[in-house]
């Protein structure tokens, strides 16, 4: 099977370097200095045009801005059948949508992926149009295993996937930094305090997931009587600091719908 890549910016560049061992990939993006890099490391197809990309291809991953999709749809619907498929990786545009500019013509299939793709690491929320069929829906389930872990959702929770995992990373990555800033203050340098969290977000997630206990039992395990861990977690819970964590999820979750309506 062909796949083809309309879009080579961060994420398209991404599923690109994680595939094009596997798979014949023709590629574009109208900013030829990205595909020119990315084809000094990979070995793939550089097309001239998204229509180029549509009449080569089997699998059409439209990596673009999600104010972009209706224009490339229309672009490349001429080249569409039933045996062709469109895998939409943008924010906030519907199957129904990219379906209707489309003429459905083909199966539409929406991906939801977040930034881990970049080390095979991503998370990706999948859901499939009626129209699919189980070979197609087979391929690609396995294209995107091969870039990380993937679950099959129904499309009504993807503002939900979006607000708790797409977004994900940033709030861990925000949760490390606050730590390495706290390891600088109680003086720390900066490449130690972070080889310390990185080392401590490392072992701490290892446990999670091989122990039986729940969460909250393994947070107990360092909690001592008038410890010192036990002063910290008071502090966080006075400052309501799970609540806004919460918030926060719930605020991207409200953002996520109003882009829809918009």
């Amino acid at each position: 099977m062909k796949v083809g890549i309309i879009g080579v910016g961060n994420m398209g560049g991404a599923i690109l370097s994680g595939i094009a061992q596997e798979y014949e990939v023709y590629a574009f993006d109208i900013a030829k200095n990205k595909i020119m890099d990315l084809s000094k490391l990979y070995t793939f197809n550089i097309t001239n045009s998204e229509e180029e990309v549509a009449k080569k291809s089997d699998y059409i991953i439209l990596a673009v801005k999600p104010d972009k999709v209706k224009g490339v749809v229309f672009k490349i619907k001429d080249y569409l059948d039933s045996k062709k498929n469109i895998i939409s990786i943008a924010a906030g545009v519907s199957i129904e949508e990219i379906k209707n500019w489309s003429d459905s013509k083909c199966p539409i299939i929406r991906v939801m992926p977040n930034t881990c793709v970049l080390v095979k690491k991503g998370i990706f929320g999948i859901c499939f149009d009626s129209s699919t069929n189980d070979e197609q829906k087979e391929f690609v389930l396995d294209l995107f295993k091969k870039l990380g872990r993937v679950y099959e959702i129904e499309e009504k929770d993807f503002d939900a996937f979006t607000s708790l995992v797409g977004c994900g990373p940033a709030y861990i990555f925000y949760f490390i930094e606050a730590l390495i800033e706290a390891g600088i203050t109680i003086g720390f340098t900066k490449e130690i305090a972070q080889n310390f969290v990185f080392d401590l977000i490392e072992g701490s997630l290892s446990l999670a997931q091989k122990s039986s206990l729940p969460i909250s039992e393994l947070k107990y395990m360092v909690t001592s009587p008038k410890g010192a861990t036990i002063y910290a977690l008071n502090l966080l819970d006075r400052r309501s600091t799970k609540a806004n964590i919460i918030d926060a999820v719930l605020s991207a979750y409200n953002r996520c719908k109003e882009l829809l309506k918009s």
